[in-house]
Protein backbone atom coordinates (compact mmCIF):
# COMPACT_ATOMS: atom_id res chain seq x y z
CA UNK A 1 0.00 0.00 0.00
CA UNK A 2 1.34 3.36 -0.68
CA UNK A 3 2.65 5.83 1.95
CA UNK A 4 0.15 8.88 2.21
CA UNK A 5 1.69 11.93 1.78
CA UNK A 6 0.30 14.77 4.19
CA UNK A 7 -1.75 17.42 2.51
CA UNK A 8 -2.91 19.68 5.22
CA UNK A 9 -0.34 22.22 6.00
CA UNK A 10 -0.64 24.82 8.64
CA UNK A 11 -1.33 27.09 6.21
CA UNK A 12 -4.32 25.19 4.32
CA UNK A 13 -5.81 24.82 7.51
CA UNK A 14 -5.76 28.32 8.87
CA UNK A 15 -8.07 28.64 5.19
CA UNK A 16 -10.03 25.95 5.54
CA UNK A 17 -11.24 26.97 9.41
CA UNK A 18 -11.70 30.51 8.24
CA UNK A 19 -14.13 28.93 5.64
CA UNK A 20 -15.69 26.19 7.72
CA UNK A 21 -15.22 27.44 11.54
CA UNK A 22 -13.21 26.78 14.13
CA UNK A 23 -12.19 22.90 15.01
CA UNK A 24 -13.57 22.02 11.23
CA UNK A 25 -11.83 21.54 7.40
CA UNK A 26 -14.77 21.00 5.88
CA UNK A 27 -18.30 22.41 5.12
CA UNK A 28 -20.79 22.03 8.17
CA UNK A 29 -19.31 22.67 11.26
CA UNK A 30 -21.39 22.09 14.25
CA UNK A 31 -24.67 23.17 12.88
CA UNK A 32 -24.46 19.65 10.51
CA UNK A 33 -23.10 17.93 13.11
CA UNK A 34 -25.89 18.48 15.29
CA UNK A 35 -28.09 17.69 12.54
CA UNK A 36 -26.49 14.71 11.60
CA UNK A 37 -26.38 13.55 15.56
CA UNK A 38 -29.94 14.55 15.84
CA UNK A 39 -31.98 11.65 18.33
CA UNK A 40 -28.82 9.44 18.24
CA UNK A 41 -28.08 8.95 22.37
CA UNK A 42 -24.40 8.54 22.41
CA UNK A 43 -24.13 8.83 26.59
CA UNK A 44 -21.43 6.66 27.44
CA UNK A 45 -21.03 5.09 24.33
CA UNK A 46 -17.80 4.30 22.52
CA UNK A 47 -17.18 6.46 19.51
CA UNK A 48 -14.83 5.92 16.46
CA UNK A 49 -14.62 8.98 14.20
CA UNK A 50 -12.74 7.98 11.58
CA UNK A 51 -11.27 10.92 9.57
CA UNK A 52 -11.39 12.75 12.66
CA UNK A 53 -9.36 15.99 10.83
CA UNK A 54 -8.20 18.78 13.89
CA UNK A 55 -10.62 17.12 16.23
CA UNK A 56 -13.88 19.85 16.49
CA UNK A 57 -16.39 16.87 15.70
CA UNK A 58 -14.57 15.11 18.80
CA UNK A 59 -14.65 17.79 21.20
CA UNK A 60 -18.46 17.74 19.92
CA UNK A 61 -19.06 14.07 20.55
CA UNK A 62 -17.43 14.28 23.93
CA UNK A 63 -18.61 17.48 25.14
CA UNK A 64 -22.22 17.64 23.90
CA UNK A 65 -23.50 14.24 23.70
CA UNK A 66 -21.16 12.18 26.35
CA UNK A 67 -19.64 9.77 24.11
CA UNK A 68 -15.94 8.40 24.77
CA UNK A 69 -13.96 9.14 21.71
CA UNK A 70 -11.17 7.62 19.38
CA UNK A 71 -10.54 9.90 16.81
CA UNK A 72 -8.26 8.39 13.99
CA UNK A 73 -6.71 10.46 10.84
CA UNK A 74 -3.59 9.62 8.25
CA UNK A 75 -2.36 13.37 9.10
CA UNK A 76 0.53 13.56 11.82
CA UNK A 77 0.13 17.38 11.34
CA UNK A 78 -3.67 17.17 11.85
CA UNK A 79 -3.98 14.71 14.64
CA UNK A 80 -0.91 16.84 16.56
CA UNK A 81 -3.68 19.59 15.85
CA UNK A 82 -6.65 17.75 17.10
CA UNK A 83 -5.11 16.63 20.36
CA UNK A 84 -3.69 20.20 21.50
CA UNK A 85 -7.66 21.20 20.63
CA UNK A 86 -9.04 17.98 22.69
CA UNK A 87 -6.48 19.52 25.68
CA UNK A 88 -7.79 22.87 25.66
CA UNK A 89 -11.74 21.55 26.00
CA UNK A 90 -10.08 19.75 28.79
CA UNK A 91 -11.41 16.55 27.54
CA UNK A 92 -8.53 14.13 27.03
CA UNK A 93 -9.79 11.54 29.61
CA UNK A 94 -12.67 11.20 27.30
CA UNK A 95 -10.97 11.59 23.27
CA UNK A 96 -8.29 9.96 22.55
CA UNK A 97 -7.00 10.64 18.95
CA UNK A 98 -5.04 8.47 16.88
CA UNK A 99 -2.54 8.42 13.89
CA UNK A 100 -2.95 5.50 11.87
CA UNK A 101 -1.97 4.21 8.14
CA UNK A 102 -4.53 3.82 5.84
CA UNK A 103 -5.46 0.43 5.83
CA UNK A 104 -6.90 -1.96 8.50
CA UNK A 105 -8.20 0.01 11.96
CA UNK A 106 -6.18 -0.43 14.81
CA UNK A 107 -9.12 -1.73 16.83
CA UNK A 108 -10.21 -4.52 18.55
CA UNK A 109 -12.92 -6.40 16.89
CA UNK A 110 -16.45 -5.77 18.05
CA UNK A 111 -15.42 -2.91 20.45
CA UNK A 112 -17.27 -0.20 19.48
CA UNK A 113 -20.62 1.53 19.84
CA UNK A 114 -21.10 3.81 16.75
CA UNK A 115 -18.68 4.71 14.14
CA UNK A 116 -18.96 8.21 13.08
CA UNK A 117 -17.26 9.86 9.49
CA UNK A 118 -17.96 12.84 7.71
CA UNK A 119 -16.66 14.20 4.46
CA UNK A 120 -13.75 11.89 4.67
CA UNK A 121 -14.82 8.49 3.55
CA UNK A 122 -14.93 10.25 -0.28
CA UNK A 123 -11.16 9.97 -0.35
CA UNK A 124 -10.98 6.27 0.63
CA UNK A 125 -10.38 4.30 -2.44
CA UNK A 126 -11.63 0.99 -0.85
CA UNK A 127 -14.85 1.03 -0.28
CA UNK A 128 -15.07 -2.71 0.25
CA UNK A 129 -12.22 -3.50 2.25
CA UNK A 130 -12.93 0.04 4.80
CA UNK A 131 -16.37 -1.21 5.85
CA UNK A 132 -15.16 -4.65 5.80
CA UNK A 133 -13.16 -2.81 8.69
CA UNK A 134 -15.94 -0.47 10.05
CA UNK A 135 -18.31 -3.33 10.43
CA UNK A 136 -15.34 -5.94 11.67
CA UNK A 137 -14.88 -3.34 15.13
CA UNK A 138 -18.69 -2.39 15.53
CA UNK A 139 -20.46 -4.25 18.77
CA UNK A 140 -23.08 -6.61 17.42
CA UNK A 141 -26.08 -3.46 17.49
CA UNK A 142 -23.49 -0.89 16.90
CA UNK A 143 -24.23 1.83 14.90
CA UNK A 144 -22.83 3.50 11.73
Amino acid sequence: MPEHEDEYTDDFVAKLELLWGDGFLSPGGPQETARLLEGTDLAGKDVMDIGCGIGGIDVILARDHGARVIGLDVEAGVVRRAGERVARAGLADRVEVRLCAPGPLPIDDESIDVVFGKDSWIHIEDKRGFFAEVFRVLKPGGEL
